[in-house]
């Protein structure tokens, strides 16, 4: 924390936060609770957990290919008959999905730790929207047309 005592510091009276540094933990898969923790209190409002991230992803495919194995072996055929499809195994948007899942949950673990579970509302986007820092913005004529019209807006003003 005397990083950010010597900030406010530097500062002066213009200062008025605690934590005039805002910090990113880089390298942060791996860290202990208490690891993060003490981040947190030192300033840190991001950490980077792309390598658990991924790991959180592959477990999940991993988990279900050793689950449904004897379903992954063949199109058709598997301990419930010979005749008997795999396709609902197979179809990659099961087991991407299953990807996914252990995606959103380490992903939920982090925001627990981090403090920030729970801090903004879930935003379901809209058919043809795309993400924005305030939102989304819908798009208009083909998607192409919409997002290079509403980016021209942003960087370029109104035409």
């Amino acid at each position: 924390m005397k990083h950010q005592e010597y900030a406010k510091s530097q500062l002066g009276d213009r200062c008025t936060m605690d934590k005039p540094i805002f910090l990113v933990m880089h390298g942060g898969s791996g860290s202990t609770d208490e690891e993060i923790q003490r981040s947190v209190q030192a300033g840190v409002i991001k950490m980077n957990i792309d390598t658990d991230t991924q790991w959180a992803y592959w477990d999940g495919v991993r988990q279900f290919t050793t689950d449904n194995h004897d379903f992954l072996q063949a199109q058709i055929g598997n301990p419930q008959g010979e005749e008997a499809p795999n396709k609902k195994y197979y179809d990659p948007r099961v087991w991407i999905r299953k990807g996914e899942e252990g995606m959103v949950e380490r992903c939920a673990s982090y925001m627990v730790k981090l403090g920030c579970a729970d801090t903004y509302l879930a935003q379901k986007p809209v058919s043809g929207s795309i993400p924005m820092l305030n939102g989304f913005i819908g798009v208009r004529k083909t998607p192409v047309e919409g997002v290079l019209g509403k980016l021209g807006k942003m960087f370029f003003g109104a035409k």
